[in-house]
């Protein structure tokens, strides 16, 4: 029978904290990339209206 360095048939004990800690930040990337897109998408909405507002106004004066 081999006999293999470091190999136990002890299984880990869980590190919860870590585990909750990792969570989190991918909970914060999640969150963050989806603010970075509403706010891109607000500006983008701003910048549409405003642009179409002077070219209405020169027009019509």
């Amino acid at each position: 029978m081999p006999s293999f360095y470091g190999v136990t048939d002890i299984p880990r004990k869980p590190n919860y904290d870590f585990e909750r800690r990792e969570r989190e930040k991918t909970k914060a990337a999640e969150s963050a990339k989806k603010a970075q897109a509403k706010a891109e998408k607000k500006m983008a909405a701003q910048e549409a209206p405003d642009a179409n507002a002077t070219d209405d106004g020169a027009a019509s004066g």
